[in-house]
């Protein structure tokens, strides 16, 4: 496995020993956490789409799990794409944690624009984020 889909280069914001500790605090099994998190933000999705935008790279995690687990076909993620090249950029090799990455990104770097910053080996770099299945 190579430093690129080990998501090394996001290590430097967010540790593994940061997102087992997330993930230890939800006080849930990793299956009950992927399905509350993917059912709560489900809803909010459908209420106020552009949140989307407040998760950065890591929405892609986050629109993954909703294809998977939100067989919503009136939703407006729905039959939609992901960006193989930022999750990969940015999986940490579990769903959990790629998921508690892109919540405490959300909660950290609260911003309703598409336009975000990262490290990846020390430079820092920008990501534009554009989702297509909501044009925006």
């Amino acid at each position: 496995m190579n430093d690129l889909s080990r998501g090394l280069g996001m290590e430097r914001e967010y540790s593994d020993e940061r997102l087992m500790q997330g993930l230890a605090d939800t006080n849930v099994s990793t299956t009950e956490f992927l399905e509350r998190f993917s059912k709560n933000i489900a809803t909010l999705l459908r209420d106020k789409p552009h949140i989307y935008r407040s998760f950065g790279m890591y929405w892609w995690h986050v629109k993954a799990l909703l294809l998977e687990r939100q067989n919503d076909p009136t939703a407006w993620w729905f039959n939609g794409t992901v960006d193989e090249w930022a999750m990969e950029m940015s999986d940490r090799g579990s769903e959990a944690k790629n998921i508690m990455q892109a919540i405490i990104y959300h909660r950290d770097n609260w911003t309703n624009s598409g336009q975000h910053d990262y490290v990846y080996d020390g430079v820092q770099r920008h990501y534009s984020l554009y989702d297509e299945q909501l044009g925006e």
